[in-house]
């Protein structure tokens, strides 16, 4: 089975969204999900992946909810650690954050005035009022206070980029356990409250060895249901297989989590607009030819798109590049029948 995991990159620099998309997307565009390869169904899903940066543009108009309610199935939030976060990108993430679960990344750590440490105390200071803000990795720091690699407290390893540019991995030291000891007890514990697993619940509060199949599991279960924000640093190529793998695995896992069309018949095609050519096929099979628009103001358009084939939905949506003319509006609905996207439903 085929799905896909959408993820929108939020930074207050759309630069920045931009750079971190083209490392996922290039990193690993097609990959079956680590959760499926543990569990005993026959069939594994092969994801494709969809990167899309946002900008504050594309959060309006409001009535639509926010551009990750009609555009992907979880939002990545990128800080740079040097420059911080701004009030506006503040907003749109918890706006986001009402729906849909949210990772965070913090980058810009070799810069002077970068603080990891610094970072995420702001995101749990501002994000933390109702769900737990946890680091499931850490910065290894050099001599030149320059990141030198990656702990990870899941695997319990540190990655690290080596002088030919490869990436090496070994096992902690018990100096490192040392060192880490809180911020592994802090994962544990917000893991143990948020799971619905009680022999996980009993295991962490017990202090009884948990394997790192069981812990990713957890983690990925809690940031769908919006309950954990994991949040991670990223340097250059130093975390980027962790964050793909997470938001990989949490886009898949909250496909289904929402969609603003539940109450319509499961044979309409229904899609909406992104931005440029970029459209969410919600529902239904659409091929080329013509359809109606419909803005958020219940205005009505007719379009013709052309596509590549025949183009169906993929359990819980996917984004795809179609040509409209003329050119779409970004939250507009498209249908045949002229379908509204209904602002005024209650969002879960």
């Amino acid at each position: 089975m085929q799905v896909q995991a959408s993820v929108a990159i939020l930074s207050p620099r759309l630069d920045t969204a931009k750079e971190v998309s083209s490392l996922l997307q290039a990193f690993n565009p097609t990959r079956i999900s680590l959760l499926d390869l543990r569990s005993e169904s026959e069939f594994s899903r092969v994801t494709s992946h969809v990167y899309l940066p946002v900008q504050s543009a594309d959060f309006s108009p409001p009535e639509i909810g926010s551009f990750i309610a009609w555009g992907a199935n979880c939002l990545l939030l990128v800080v740079d650690s040097s420059q911080g976060i701004d009030a506006s990108t503040i907003n749109l993430a918890s706006e986001a954050l009402n729906n849909h679960p949210m990772i965070i990344a913090i980058t810009g750590l070799d810069h002077e005035r970068a603080s990891f440490d610094e970072s995420l105390a702001v995101c749990q200071r501002v994000f933390g009022a109702d769900r737990a803000v946890v680091p499931t990795s850490l910065p290894v720091l050099n001599d030149l206070e320059n990141v030198q690699g990656i702990l990870n407290m899941l695997t319990e390893s540190i990655q690290w980029v080596n002088t030919d540019g490869d990436i090496e991995e070994h096992d902690l030291d018990l100096e490192h356990y040392q060192l880490i000891e809180a911020r592994f007890d802090e994962l544990i514990n917000a893991l143990a409250v948020s799971t619905t697993d009680e022999t996980f619940a009993q295991d962490a509060i017990n202090g009884d060895s948990v394997d790192a199949e069981t812990l990713y599991t957890e983690l990925v279960a809690a940031t769908i249901r919006c309950e954990l924000i994991p949040v991670l640093p990223l340097s250059q190529i130093v975390g980027l297989a962790e964050l793909a793998n997470l938001s990989s695995d949490v886009g898949v896992g909250g496909v289904n989590t929402w969609s603003p069309f539940t109450d319509c018949a499961s044979s309409e095609a229904i899609g909406t607009v992104l931005s440029g050519d970029l459209v969410r096929v919600w529902q239904g099979s659409f091929s080329s030819g013509e359809y109606l628009m419909v803005d958020h103001t219940n205005t009505v358009f007719n379009i013709t798109f052309a596509t590549h084939g025949d183009i169906e939905a993929f359990p819980g949506g996917r984004v795809i590049p179609m040509s409209i003319s003329p050119e779409g509006t970004s939250g507009a609905t498209i249908s045949a029948t002229g379908i509204a996207l209904n602002t005024s439903r209650e969002l879960n």
